[in-house]
């Protein structure tokens, strides 16, 4: 049965697989020593083997285990050595060859029982086994079995005193109880039974025809279907009677030891089939499988190809057309139609046992199954009665589940086999399940049906799989294809079997993911840990099983294929090159992972087998997404996505592993101090896998490196879990990538795909911003980092959140002087202004103050002027620190001391300097003086009435003019005309050079010096602004710029007309000279003596221009003579008062009298 598995094929793991227990057994004896000697059947228990051969010897072997290598995974196998060796009895008179047929081992009670094919059962003390109970032996056996399955463990651990046996003799059923002696309990009148299967009192017994029920206390019997659907049914006499509804009691067996009670196989009504739940239909399968099960198994194509029926169904035609499904509703794949499916047999109550003839051969029952032996041997010459025929079906009955039965039904062993379900009432619980053929041996495992089918192998499939989902077909069946025969055998126990292909997988390994600048990794291995994932990965990887296979002289175990195996093989390795693409490979492993979700660990194994599943589907998946373009991406909708992710999490994969597949930047970022990085050893595969692909790590679409972030980011709310080993290098490396992924992110580079990813992302800069103000670990790292990518104002934000407030200023600065590419710092200098206000440190607000001065000086000035700001300084300090570090915004602040504070202190001073900057710009500038000319020259071209001069070159300036010369022109034309005190002396010394230039502050400083006549003279005949120059006369010269009021003594004012006047006669234009001579005459001629205006009007100048003044001056004269009397007749009146006031005084005091 040798194969020869090519190792570059895939392996297929189906959910059984084969692992050789013996290879040769030691089978031949001194007295048959060329004789081909074969196992015909077995039991295991504990350390011992007993086996029963073709030559009709028993041998007991003992297990001795192997010296265990520490060092390696593959399994060492137990060596068997041969206790003793037994020649059993046979019956009397048999001719031909005899075998071993059965051995049931009891090891509750210490005792064991041996069939021959003879027809003899023996029995024997354990573990020795040494012949038992001298001279008790029963003739004419079919087969021995009947144990409780109820008690099926206790039996196993030792706590029954005796046990209850059910031997199925030729003409009746014979219970004995085994124990310290071996008793007959009852004989049971019921020939030709060649199988039972027993539950509790309800056992399930088979003739050659057909099944029954039996309750094992009272002796009812309930018939149910026909073993063959190609035979009629022939119900027994009474059977037919309850068929036909007959009232008549049926007679009850009575055994003169222990008569039976009067009792029903159950207490509640049976259904009729007809109610039976319906299940779908699941086609089979043809499967190329192949398993090595040791020197001679070897592959083959499939059944059909060798003339055998093929998976599918028979090679018969006429079978074909009515061959049932795998799984069957109830009644839809019976054999015949004219072969009941369900008992329909009478109103619930059980007929006696019939006397039926016949003695078919049995099949072995054990432990939830029973199955008729297929021996090795050929039939003899004079074969015992209780054979079967050649070519006749063997009943096989089996136990799925509590209150359940297994039976199989079929026409011949060519063709296909049905198994079918009924409960202890004999109703049908659910749908049939098919075989390609007639099965020889049938087994129950948990939910699996194992069948040994002749010419096939070894058939399994799920019995409840209408009860549950699979993802994939080998969830509920497969075939291991063998090409030889062999027998199946559930035994009582096994040593456990390690599968080094699990501690491969599932073994924690060291795995460097950064090596120093020699190749070394940084973080070296762990000799002990590694000594103890060693231990970890046998004990994981042992897997216990009591089902064996064995053939000739070789036995195999039947192991239940562990999940990392079954799930594995499904995936798709990362190298495959196939034609469903990236995203179709994807959709695969998104169909596994939702396969190992539903499983909920209830084991060591389970736990690692499913998180192994889970790591490796999404590295898979993740492997996959690093190397597909953005157009592929959009294949993928965002829950497959996010299906991912939680995978990842929820695999426990160190979140380091994950970080180093995303290129030689993010490998940087970790850290592997302390332990290093463990990881399963499939998994270090499928990594290494993944880095070894120069499509993974080179670029990333905006999807990927969500998906990454949003890892990173639920890893990082497990900072502070106990649960998490190496914690400071793992959260030091979450920080760091995290970081990295955002920083891309937010990089132009993959702002682009922006609003287009599948899985809706937030608002990544504010995401950014606080996580740099969240608490950073590795600090050094994370500015190497910022400072790569140029994120100053995140760098300033780092700072920030550790209150290194000069660093943040730094980092501002550099901003303001090298850029803001990210546009972060939007208004940098008035947030700088802002968070100086806030400081206290003094220090940094005078540098950093005059900095920002230099750049802004009005919103550097804020900085020491503002009533808000915590640091004050004194203004002689505060002009200390702008000539330091600008010079350029002193007159700016001394403007904020003597305009806004009114210190008038520094009045002088900024006059100074107002009058050095025009008196720089006239000497440097041409332009300047040219337009100051052109001021004058426009302003006089102007006809009456025209605004002031001081009105006109306000309306006539821009904005820009603000903060050049001219506005600090106008603004020392204010402060000249103001109030403050300066050296009016000094400063026309300064400007006389430019006195046909800066005519209105001559004007200003030669009334603050009283040089009225020059004043006036300016005004008139330099500016031309008469307006001005009345204003000059009523309001004092002082003010000639300002708006305020200023009262002035009226003797002053007439002076002032008076030179006024003076200087309107002396106007070269005549009109001019005759307008505002008049003008001035008639309004202010009150201000103006009579004489004096006669006097200096010209002879020829017509009375016309002096009717109004001397009107006014008449009137005048009136009014003042006028108000002359009323104030002399209020004088009298006053004298008259004040002489009556005297007189009435003095009569209030009297007369006095003087003596002489």
């Amino acid at each position: 049965m040798a194969m020869s598995p090519d190792p570059e094929a895939p392996r297929l793991v189906g959910p059984y697989m084969l692992r050789e227990l013996v290879h040769d057994l030691p089978l031949e004896s001194p007295e048959t020593p060329e004789k081909t000697i074969t196992i015909t059947c077995l039991e295991a228990w504990s350390q011992n083997l007993y086996i029963g051969t073709s030559t009709h010897e028993i041998l007991h072997l003992v297990s001795i285990p192997s010296t265990p290598n520490p060092n390696s995974l593959s399994p060492s196998n137990s060596v068997f050595i041969l206790a003793s060796r037994l020649q059993a009895p046979a019956a009397a008179n048999t001719s031909g060859d005899i075998y071993i047929k059965q051995i049931l081992v009891l090891p509750s009670v210490s005792r064991a029982l041996v069939l021959s094919s003879s027809g003899l059962l023996s029995f024997y003390s354990l573990p020795e086994f040494s012949p038992a109970f001298p001279g008790t032996k029963l003739k004419e056996v079919a087969h021995v079995g009947g144990l409780d399955l109820d008690d099926e463990a206790q039996e196993v651990q030792g706590d029954k005193a005796k046990i209850l046996v059910m031997v199925l003799a030729k003409s009746k059923i014979r219970v004995i109880r085994v124990g310290e002696e071996a008793r007959l309990t009852r004989d049971i009148p019921i020939p030709g039974t060649l199988n039972v299967l027993r539950k509790g009192m309800i056992a399930c017994v088979a003739t050659k025809e057909k099944y029954a029920l039996l309750n094992v206390e009272n002796l009812h019997h309930l018939p149910l279907f026909s073993l063959s659907s190609d035979e009629p049914s022939t119900p027994s006499e009474e059977g037919s009677a309850i068929s036909r509804g007959t009232s008549s009691p049926a007679p009850i067996i009575n055994l003169p030891d222990n008569p039976p009670r009067n009792l029903s196989l159950s207490t509640r009504e049976r259904r009729a089939s007809s109610g039976a739940p319906s299940r779908e239909s699941v086609p089979a399968a043809t499967h190329g499988r192949s398993v090595s099960v040791g020197g001679h198994v070897s592959r083959i194509p499939s059944p059909s190809t060798k003339g055998g029926p093929s998976r599918r169904g028979s090679t018969r035609s006429e079978s074909a057309s009515r061959q049932p499904s795998r799984l069957s509703p109830p009644g839809a794949a019976t054999p015949r139609a004219n072969t009941p499916t369900s008992p329909k047999f009478g109103s619930g109550r059980l007929s006696p046992v019939p006397p039926t003839p016949g003695s078919p051969r049995a099949a072995t029952s054990r432990r939830g199954s029973s199955t008729a032996h297929h021996s090795p041997s050929p039939p003899s010459k004079d074969p015992l009665p209780l054979e079967p025929r050649v070519g006749t079906l063997k009943p096989l009955i089996a136990c799925p589940s509590p209150g359940e039965f297994l039976l199989t039904t079929g026409t011949t062993p060519e063709e296909p086999g049905v198994g079918m379900f009924v409960d202890t009432n004999g109703d049908v619980t659910r749908g049939t399940i098919q075989f390609t053929r007639y099965p020889d041996q049938l087994i129950v495992q948990g939910a699996w049906v194992i069948a040994a089918i002749p010419g096939v192998g070894l058939d399994i499939q799920r019995w409840d799989a209408s009860d549950r989902g699979a993802v994939d077909l080998r969830d509920l069946q497969d075939t291991i294809f063998l090409d030889h025969d062999v027998q199946l055998k559930q035994v009582l126990a096994l040593e456990d079997t390690v599968l080094p292909e699990i501690g491969q997988s599932l073994r924690l390994v060291h795995i460097a993911l950064r090596k120093n600048d020699k190749g070394d990794p940084i973080s070296p291995p762990d000799p002990k840990r590694d000594e103890e994932e060693q231990v970890i990965a046998q004990r994981i990887s042992t897997v216990s099983t009591n089902l064996v296979v064995f053939a000739g002289r070789k036995i195999w175990n039947l192991l239940e294929s562990p999940l990392v195996l079954r799930l594995d093989y499904r995936l798709p390795k990362f190298t495959e090159e196939n034609f469903d693409g990236i995203v179709a490979r994807v959709r695969r492993v998104l169909r596994v992972l939702d396969e190992v979700t539903q499983i909920e660990p209830t084991t060591e194994r389970v736990f690692h087998e499913v998180s192994y599943i889970r790591q490796k589907c999404g590295l898979l998946v993740l492997g996959e997404l690093l190397r597909i373009s953005t157009r592929q991406t959009s294949d993928i909708n965002g829950v497959e996505i996010i299906r991912i992710e939680q995978a990842l999490l929820e695999s426990g994969l160190d979140p380091r592993f994950i970080v180093a597949l995303f290129g030689d930047a993010f490998t940087e970022d970790i850290s592997e101090a302390g332990a290093g990085v463990w990881v399963y050893g499939g998994i270090r595969d499928v990594y290494e896998s993944l880095k070894s692909s120069h499509e993974v790590g080179a670029s990333f679409t905006r999807d990927v490196l969500l998906l990454l972030k949003r890892f990173l980011v639920a890893w990082r709310e497990k900072r502070g879990y106990g649960s998490v080993a190496d914690d400071k290098a793992i959260f030091d490396t979450v920080d760091s990538a995290l970081l990295r992924v955002m920083l891309m992110l937010d990089s132009p580079e993959y702002l682009v795909e922006k609003g287009k990813t599948v899985v809706p992302e937030g608002d990544i800069r504010l995401e950014l911003h606080r996580l740099v103000e969240s608490k950073l670990e590795n600090e050094h790292s994370v500015i190497e980092m910022l400072e790569s990518y140029r994120r100053l104002y995140v760098l300033a934000i780092l700072y920030s959140s550790k209150k290194m407030y000069g660093d943040v200023l730094k980092t501002w600065r550099r901003i303001l002087e090298e850029g803001d590419g990210a546009g972060e710092f939007q208004d940098g200098e008035q947030r700088m202004k802002m968070y100086l206000l806030k400081l206290k440190d003094p220090a940094l607000v005078e540098e950093y103050g005059g900095y920002l001065c230099s750049r802004n000086s009005a919103l550097g000035i804020q900085v020491f002027s503002d009533e808000k700001a915590r640091v004050k300084f004194d203004p002689s300090r505060v002009l200390e620190i702008l000539r330091k570090y600008a010079p350029h915004a002193v007159r700016q602040y001394v403007e904020h001391l003597v305009v806004h504070k009114k210190n008038t202190q520094y009045s002088n001073e900024l006059i100074s300097l107002y009058l050095d900057d025009l008196i720089n710009t006239l000497s440097s500038d041409e332009a300047a003086i040219d337009r100051l000319k052109f001021s004058y020259e426009s302003y006089r071209a102007l006809s009456p009435p025209k605004p002031t001069y001081r009105d006109f070159i306000l309306a006539n300036s821009t904005p820009e003019d603000e903060n050049q010369w001219w506005g600090s022109r106008l603004r020392l034309l204010d402060l000249l005309g103001g109030e403050s005190g300066y050296n009016a002396s000094h400063i026309l010394s300064t400007i006389e050079r430019y006195r046909e230039i800066l005519v209105p502050e001559l004007v200003i400083l030669y009334g603050r010096e009283g040089k009225h006549a020059d004043a006036l003279h300016l005004l008139t005949h330099g500016l031309e602004d008469f307006d001005t120059a009345i204003n000059y006369c009523l309001f004092g010269g002082m003010s000639i710029f300002q708006t305020r009021l200023v009262l002035t003594d009226r003797e002053e004012q007439k002076k002032l007309f008076k030179i006024l006047l003076d200087e309107f006669l002396k106007l070269e234009n005549m009109s001019e000279r005759l307008q505002q001579t008049g003008m001035l005459l008639e309004k202010f001629g009150r201000w103006l003596d009579v004489t004096h205006v006669l006097s200096v009007i010209p002879d020829s100048w017509s009375i016309e221009i002096l009717s109004g003044f001397l009107i006014s001056a008449l009137q005048q004269l009136v009014r003042e003579r006028a108000e002359a009397g009323i104030a002399r007749s209020l004088h009298r009146t006053q004298n008259l008062k004040a002489a009556g006031d005297y007189v009435d005084k003095c009569d209030d005091i009297g007369p006095t009298i003087e003596e002489s």
